[in-house]
């Protein structure tokens, strides 16, 4: 018999509770795996449970969240009760620390208790929610901050974790992108040299065109843009080319022309790589690999032979 002075609780409001709660809780980890819980809606959760949650005088039955008790007849002593029931309030609310205090006390009293094993449960999935959400917001930053490589190694890093999630995933594919296009352009930029190859010109050409349709470009691939615009230009302008020889060398450019014996020759090449032949009854033949890179001025090319055979 219970002391006078103290009404019996009904264990029916408990049970609802606890049933709500799992409920709810039930909802975020069905949105877990498509990366939309934030901490902030974890936060948010069940706020009836918390606030008609089990008080310090209340009673709640020790029953699993599917609403059965235990051991299948009453209810579980007043302490467990009132830790489980706290548990649920503080998890619903949020407060994933509290919440695990609570249920740790709970399964310390009843260590085979339902409530307390699925409320940490629970605390753990909550608290996965919350720790992808701010990676996923600390790889956005990375993208924002134009650093692709390690926004691609942080989405890498959550998709080890869990490669269903599919914001991780697009967020993978759009940092790859753009690593490649700006490792594309800085490569051109780095080597202009290379852009006396016809080919690469046009692949130079159709990078420009793809980095302009970025729409979230930010100031570093601004600037690869600028600099690559600036210097196709150049690749068409003729650079003057100084042909210093013996007066006795016949000199050839293939695909340019045969200049004969001189001392000195003035000829204007578009960027591109030569080849100057140098030949002379006797001698050994010379010749010169020259390269005419953009925006150069002059250049100077010694073809004599003076090795005889």
């Amino acid at each position: 018999m219970r002391p006078t002075g103290r009404r019996p609780t009904s264990p029916e409001p408990a049970l609802s509770r606890l049933d709500e709660a799992s409920s709810v809780l039930d909802a975020i980890e069905k949105a877990t795996p498509a990366g939309a819980a934030t901490p902030g809606e974890v936060a948010a959760v069940a706020p009836s449970v918390a606030s008609g949650a089990a008080g310090p005088g209340s009673a709640v039955a020790a029953a699993p969240p599917g609403g059965s008790t235990a051991s299948g007849t009453g209810l579980a002593d007043d302490a467990y009760a009132k830790a489980a029931g706290e548990g649920f309030a503080a998890l619903g609310a949020g407060h994933l620390e509290k919440a695990r205090r609570a249920f740790e006390k709970a399964r310390a009293l009843r260590p085979d208790g339902p409530e307390a094993r699925e409320g940490l449960r629970r605390i753990d999935a909550a608290r996965n929610v919350r720790t992808l959400a701010v990676r996923r917001a600390e790889a956005e930053d990375l993208e924002d901050e134009e650093r692709w490589e390690d926004a691609l190694d942080a989405y890498d890093s959550v998709l080890r974790q869990d490669g269903s999630l599919a914001w991780a995933q697009e967020g993978r594919a759009r940092a790859g992108s753009r690593l490649q296009l700006g490792n594309s352009l800085q490569a051109l930029i780095d080597h202009p040299d290379r852009l006396s190859n016809p080919r690469l010109r046009d692949q130079a050409a159709a990078l420009l065109q793809t980095a302009e349709q970025q729409s979230d470009s930010g100031p570093i691939l601004r600037t690869q843009i600028a600099r690559l615009t600036s210097m196709l230009p150049a690749l068409e302008k003729p650079v003057r080319l100084s042909l210093v020889s013996d007066n006795l060398t016949q000199v050839t450019i293939p695909s340019v022309g045969a200049f004969g014996s001189f001392a000195r020759r003035d000829i204007e090449l578009k960027p591109g790589h030569y080849t100057v032949i140098g030949t002379r009854d006797g001698y050994r033949e010379v010749r010169r690999e020259i390269t005419v890179s953009p925006g150069e001025e002059y250049l100077t090319v010694n073809v004599s032979c003076s090795e005889p055979i």
